[in-house]
Formats: C-alpha cells, sequence, structure tokens
C-alpha cells in the first residue's frame, strides 16, 4: 500500500534511530518508535533492531534504549497499523539488547525471538504462541567451537552477529545463526547445528 518501514539505529545517541514509517513509498519519515534528544540520557528506544509483518498483517518490532533492556513491540493490523501511538510493549522477561524476531508465515500469534543478553554473548530464544502475552524458552543449547563445547553460539558477538528466519512452507523449521547456524524441526524444542565456521 506504500507503506515503508526501517529499523534504524541512532549513532551515539544523536537525533535519529528507532522504528521509523514512510506513507509514501520512502519520500518522507516519520519516527513511530522512540525518542532522540541529543544525548543516551534523553533518549528512548533510540535503537531498533528489527521490524517483521506477522501472517494478518500485525506489526512486530525490537528496539532498546540506550543502556537499557531491550523491548518487543506490536502493532495491530488495521488502517492505524505501525502509526505512532499504536504499539504495545510484549517482550519475554529477562534482560536483553539486540532481539532478532520471525514471524509464523501461517500462523498470526506465532513468533519467535533471538536474543543478546545482558552482555554480549546470546540472552537465548523465545517463542510466543499468542502473540506476545507468553513466551516460552526453546534455547539452542551448547555448540561445537572447532572442537570444543561452548555455551555461546555467538561468540560474545551477539550485538550484531545475529539472525533469525522460519521456513516459508513450515513454521516449526527456524533456522538461528550466529558465527555458526542452528536448525529445528519442532518449534525449537530439538536443535541441530548445520554448520562449522
Amino acid at each position: 500500500n506504500g507503506d515503508v518501514y526501517a529499523a534504524t539505529r541512532s549513532n551515539f545517541c544523536n537525533t535519529g534511530g528507532g522504528i521509523m514509517k514512510s506513507t509514501d513509498q520512502g519520500g518522507t519519515w516519520t519516527r513511530v518508535i522512540g525518542t532522540s534528544a541529543g544525548s543516551c540520557a534523553a533518549s528512548a528506544d533510540a535503537y531498533g533492531f528489527d521490524i517483521e509483518m506477522s501472517f494478518s498483517g500485525d506489526l512486530y518490532a525490537a528496539t532498546r534504549t540506550p543502556n537499557s533492556t531491550g523491548k518487543i513491540w506490536k502493532s495491530l493490523a488495521g488502517g492505524t497499523v505501525g502509526n505512532l501511538g499504536t504499539w504495545t510493549n510484549v517482550p519475554p522477561a529477562g534482560t536483553f539488547q539486540r532481539i532478532e524476531l520471525a514471524c509464523s508465515p501461517t500462523n498470526n500469534l506465532k513468533i519467535y525471538a533471538l536474543t543478546q543478553g545482558a552482555t554480549s554473548a546470546t540472552g537465548g530464544t523465545r517463542l510466543t504462541t499468542d502473540g506476545g502475552t507468553n513466551w516460552s524458552t526453546i534455547d539452542v543449547g551448547t555448540w561445537c567451537d572447532q572442537g570444543s563445547p561452548n555455551a555461546d553460539f555467538t561468540r560474545n558477538q551477539a550485538w550484531y552477529d545475529l539472525i533469525l528466519g522460519i521456513k516459508p512452507t513450515d513454521d516449526a523449521t527456524v533456522y538461528a545463526g550466529g558465527v555458526d547456524i542452528f536448525k529445528t524441526t519442532n518449534s525449537g524444542a530439538a536443535w541441530t547445528q548445520i554448520s562449522q565456521w
């Protein structure tokens, strides 16, 4: 319909950042999540990490206030979807920084979240099947890091080395990437490492 969204990150807490929306195919932009006032102390949700659309058109976005906990936002499908003031915070419990999202291609309420924890390491993987009201833990687990077991498959690079994707024809098959890639075919009950860097 001509609407375009961008998850943007403020650079050193300047006046940019957050979730941006354009209703004229990118000609002009409005910030719909986040505030920036030239300093970290005055900015909120100025780090936009991801934005995804659900099967029925709900929007989910991941942001973080500098030096604070990451959030997952939801805006319901309809004529005002994605507009300023339509977003509700629906994060899993815990302390996270960067969050990557993936929405089921067939189930409007099923969303996966891959997180950076309180440090630069992964904070685990979460799943909701009720649109963000409740989240369960579906962690990848230990991986083989050049022949040695390691609990952090991002090797302390989760702040930038994090991706999540769902097979378009099967929302139980999910790929989680850090330094290496993991795959589940049962919605996160078990994971298999499928790459060796």
